[in-house]
């Protein structure tokens, strides 16, 4: 579940992680100034923290295609409040 609401004093940017068996690093959102940036992280389904995971579940890729992926990103930038963010 989203820990925050979009500050909308701030653009928004989603870093995504290289892709299946990956997973987001705590380094990657160093590459961006918090103060000038809303920054958002999230492993994409079945990869790093998500579950099922796709390495212990393989059921977990029947749903896991560019479309199930581009849903879960507009979800989830619906549900934090986010009308635009930088990918």
């Amino acid at each position: 579940m989203p820990r925050s609401i979009a500050d909308a004093s701030r653009p928004a940017v989603v870093l995504l992680h290289g892709g299946p068996g990956g997973g987001t690093s705590a380094r990657l959102p160093r590459l961006f100034d918090p103060d000038r940036w809303h920054i958002v992280t999230t492993d994409q389904r079945g990869a790093g923290r998500s579950r099922p995971h796709a390495g212990e579940d393989l059921s977990a890729l029947h749903a896991n295609t560019t479309d199930h992926l581009v849903s879960d990103l507009e979800r989830l930038r619906s549900l934090l409040g986010i009308d635009r963010w930088t990918v």
